[in-house]
């Protein structure tokens, strides 16, 4: 065996890891885009809380980004401050903007979020 690899060079170069970090944003911020009909349809069924659209979306058998597993209501919450271009430009988190409309997320059984058109 040879020697162990420290620092940089086994972490990768910064220019490395921000390319990484900009194809996982874009490859989210498609998903996001792709999942955004179901929600939006859920949503307007009255399924308006992180747990509900998540249990609707495992209902419809829709995959999760890695194609395994069910939704949760963290997942949906991420999706949602993907779609909400407040959320990002604020810098804020749907989670943090429920919390400051009064809404209690600790359950997630309280509405969050309608999905805004792009």
């Amino acid at each position: 065996m040879g020697k162990p690899i420290y620092g940089d060079v086994a972490s990768g170069s910064a220019k490395a890891r921000a390319a990484g970090t900009r194809a996982l944003q874009e490859r989210a911020e498609l998903r996001a885009d792709d999942v955004a009909p179901a929600i939006k349809a859920l949503q307007e069924a009255g399924k308006t809380s992180l747990r509900a659209i998540a249990a609707g979306l495992n209902e419809k058998g829709i995959p999760t980004a890695r194609g395994d597993g069910e939704w949760s209501a963290v997942q949906v919450m991420r999706v949602l401050e993907h779609l909400d271009p407040f959320v990002a430009e604020g810098g804020g988190s749907a989670n943090s903007l429920a919390v400051a409309a009064g809404f209690s997320t600790a359950l997630c059984s309280r509405p969050v979020l309608a999905i805004r058109q792009r």
